[in-house]
């Protein structure tokens, strides 16, 4: 039987960057900030995981809530979360394609992870484009 699509056991990732598209968009209560229900951290914990212990420099792009509803928040807890669920490193860095995102990417060691800023903090993510206009965006091409 042929395989249709490739999974994580047909690619080599050790040494390379791998940039991973999460959904952790978790509820927060509304008082704290802090995370009610982290089972979607958890869901992807596996994955991100895999590709840490196979010496991917592993960095993780999401969102929480959008800018003005109260769900809105920085993923540092996230990473935080995160943590508690891979063996690996989790580092947070405040910024998504600025300077010291970028940095920070370059420096990562082989098995660490990164979660990202809130993707939702860069105002053309927010912006109601097809797919090909993100692609031309300045998100894509810097990362």
């Amino acid at each position: 039987m042929e395989k249709r699509f490739k999974t994580l056991d047909d690619v080599d990732a050790k040494n390379k960057t791998v940039l991973v598209r999460v959904d952790i968009n978790s509820p927060l209560d509304p008082e704290t900030k802090k995370i009610i229900d982290d089972s979607r951290i958890r869901l992807h914990a596996s994955t991100l995981d895999e590709l840490s212990s196979k010496g991917a420099k592993v960095v993780v792009l999401a969102h929480q809530g959008r800018p003005g509803d109260p769900d809105f928040s920085s993923l540092s807890l996230h990473a935080t979360v995160l943590q508690n669920y891979v063996k690996a490193k989790v580092k947070f860095v405040n910024d998504v394609i600025g300077e010291k995102a970028i940095s920070t990417i370059k420096s990562l060691n082989p098995g660490e992870i990164l979660m990202l800023e809130n993707v939702r903090t860069i105002p053309e993510e927010m912006k109601d484009l097809p797919p090909e206009q993100h692609a031309k965006g300045k998100l894509v091409k810097t990362l």
